[in-house]
């Protein structure tokens, strides 16, 4: 990487305390959002969006998906081919650390190493310390009886790498941290991070070690990470080891996050390691020992916000310089031709505001809820990484948190619009530190400031698109005016009905599609029963007379509703029974969900050795727009819409979680 020389504005130099006050105030209170956005938070759930971000070149991951209705999968079509093969290397003892491979699977990869660009560590031992330097050398401590649980089948395709490669006795050994990919480097990042809004100095990966980059033949870039592979630099007081339990939760949702079309690091191994690890759950001085695990983590690039923050917050405006021209490099390549500095990273700065404001929208579409939005948390990709205390909406809950310690309620899903908003001004600091825009002291140039005010028109067109595919409506946005406060009244007047009765919030927009459009439906008493069934409650919990004071409110939504769907389908839809209009919504509003109390009782079982049921739920979620068959009927014109719906394969997984798990300590919320 070639570094271009540029005059550094002296200011930031003034040292960490400084350098924390300019971070301080280039971070906005609600108050300076715009009207139209504050106007969107305000709205009753009104947060949402999903939409396939424009990642081009930027990353492999969910390019071009087609959606195969019947088998319930996203397929992805790229350019992708197999690996090139390498040269085996003989594997050598590496201290008290991880062997070396010898042939097997890992001996064809490609290994780049492209990391080494950027300054090193100096220091070898793996002793906790501050770091002034892009990462650490590490590696993996080996664990007692490494066992392969789960692997994607789908990723090692990928990789170039093959089923029978999965079966290899090093294929588990590399990805358990007890040998080496031949001619890797394995390293731990050095990075920073807001953590609920306070600065929190260094942090870095405290129990992830990336094993290796490889680079298939067509040029995509994958780093692979092992999480709980043993300490680091940057472990703290922590033993840099990772449970079951939350292995599972993270392998899981990386792939049904895949699978619903939500750019995110993917999940390529879950392994078990044969030693116990010491966990307090609650936080409350209640440890238990409970089986250890190790993911395998996989993407682009693992660097965060954070990575940015770090070297600026120290006065380091090179290192900062470094890494961001890195990753234009890398991850970037289409703006990396720009030959004025300023104007490239500035186009960079861009890419990251649009990347983040779309990936919200997508998790917003589907009701996931990140749980913890720390600035170290958050990938200048736009692709979803480090899945901890993480949850789907179940009934409609703009003010829902997944995270226990989350008390001042920072990250609920009503809050992850403004919150990355607030991640990308704790970012752009370091950024404008190293450039020579002209600005005010402690303030933002107008050229970074302006780039940021995009953001809110970037959410709310993507977050209308999104929600219009959901309701099979082309022009949803075309709705929205400064008269209706900038949100469609059509989506206002739903979002505010899910709320008050707490409907399903995947279940209803699933169910749709049950509606008829060529019939005239005379009340709510005539509306499919399928759909009825989530309004009043699928488990039966729900009492009737608990929203019979609202059917007259749903009886005149689903009218306003139908004559949009009749007006944009028109003469074409009549004819062909509206097969189009429910073909594409039941490709945008996956069936499974992964619920966390389906997760929990995945790893109960699990934790004892029985892992049928997580081998069904990873299944499902790889399925997560498959038809029952009722739908398929449906889609057929086969039933009338108001046919009692058919329990089919995978309708463990369909059903909300009953009202108890909903609000249960441990399943909706995790610490």
């Amino acid at each position: 990487m070639m570094r271009v020389q540029r005059p550094l504005q002296r200011r930031y130099r003034r040292g960490y305390a400084a350098n924390l006050i300019v971070l301080a105030v280039t971070i906005p209170s609600a108050a300076f959002f715009s009207t139209a956005y504050r106007r969107v938070l305000a709205s009753p759930g009104s947060l949402r969006a999903f939409q396939q971000s424009s990642l081009g070149s930027l990353t492999t991951v969910q390019r071009n998906p087609q959606i195969s209705l019947r088998e319930g999968k996203r397929s992805v079509s790229s350019e992708r081919s197999n690996l090139a093969c390498g040269a085996d290397v003989s594997a050598k003892e590496a201290g008290s650390g991880a062997k070396a491979a010898g042939g097997g699977p890992w001996g064809r990869v490609r290994i780049v190493n492209t990391f080494r660009e950027l300054p090193r560590d100096p220091e070898d031992s793996n002793q906790r310390r501050q770091v002034e330097a892009a990462y650490s050398d590490v590696e993996p401590t080996p664990v007692k009886d490494p066992k392969l649980i789960l692997h994607s089948s789908d990723l090692l395709c990928d990789l170039g790498l093959t089923e029978s490669d999965a079966e290899d006795p090093e294929f588990t050994k590399v990805l358990a941290g007890n040998a080496a990919i031949p001619d890797s480097i394995s390293w731990s990042m050095c990075y920073g991070g807001h953590q609920f809004g306070t600065w929190a100095g260094q942090l870095g990966d405290g129990r992830a070690i990336v094993l290796g980059e490889i680079e298939t033949t067509s040029g995509d870039h994958y780093e692979l990470q092992l999480k709980g592979a043993g300490p680091t630099p940057y472990s703290r007081r922590a033993d840099g080891r990772a449970v079951l339990r939350s292995s599972i939760r993270e392998f899981l949702c990386s792939e049904y996050m895949h699978h619903i079309g939500v750019p995110t690091t993917r999940a390529l191994s879950l392994i078990g390691t044969g030693e116990p690890v010491a966990r307090d759950f609650y936080y409350n001085g209640n440890v238990r020992l409970e089986p250890g695990a190790v993911v395998c983590r996989v993407a682009p690039s693992f660097l965060r916000f954070g990575s940015f923050q770090l070297p600026f917050s120290r006065g380091m405006p090179e290192l900062t310089e470094d890494l961001i021209e890195y990753n234009i490099e890398h991850d970037f390549p289409h703006i990396s031709s720009i030959p004025k500095q300023d104007q490239r990273i500035l186009a960079w700065f861009g890419e990251v505001v649009n990347n983040t404001a779309a990936l919200c929208a997508k998790w917003q579409s589907v009701g996931f809820v990140h749980g913890v939005l720390n600035t170290d948390n958050m990938s200048p990709l736009g692709i979803t990484i480090d899945y901890g205390p993480y949850g789907f909406l179940e009934g409609f809950d703009p003010n829902y948190t997944p995270n226990l310690s989350d008390q001042s309620l920072r990250y609920t899903y009503k809050n992850q619009p403004y919150i990355c908003k607030w991640n990308l001004y704790a970012l752009s600091g370091a950024v404008d530190s190293i450039l020579s825009f002209q600005s005010e002291p402690n303030s933002l140039s107008e050229e970074i400031s302006g780039v940021l005010e995009k953001y809110d028109d970037i959410f709310l067109e993507k977050f209308h698109n999104l929600f219009g595919e959901k309701l099979g409506l082309r022009n949803l946005h075309a709705m929205a005016s400064e008269e209706t406060k900038f949100q469609p009244p059509l989506l206002t007047s739903l979002f505010d009905l899910l709320s008050r009765e707490k409907v399903d919030f995947s279940l209803f927009f699933r169910r749709l599609p049950y509606l008829d459009p060529s019939k005239s439906y005379e009340s709510f008493s005539d509306i499919p029963g399928e759909l009825k069934a989530v309004i009043h409650g699928d488990s039966g919990e729900k009492a009737p007379e608990e929203v019979s004071e609202n059917l007259e409110d749903w009886y005149a939504w689903f009218q306003a509703y139908l004559k949009e769907v009749r007006e944009q389908e028109g003469e074409k839809g009549v004819l062909e029974g509206y097969r189009s209009w429910r073909d594409r919504m039941f490709a945008v509003n996956p069936r499974i969900v992964l619920r966390n109390y389906y997760a929990q009782e995945a790893i109960s079982l699990a934790e004892s050795g029985d892992f049928t049921t997580l081998n069904r739920l990873y299944e499902a979620v790889q399925k997560p727009f498959a038809l029952s068959e009722a739908e398929i009927a449906l889609v057929e014109k086969e039933i009338e819409g108001t046919k009692e719906f058919v329990s089919t394969r995978l309708d463990e997984y369909d059903r909300p979680a009953p009202l108890w798990a909903q609000t249960q300590p441990g399943i909706a919320q995790l610490s």
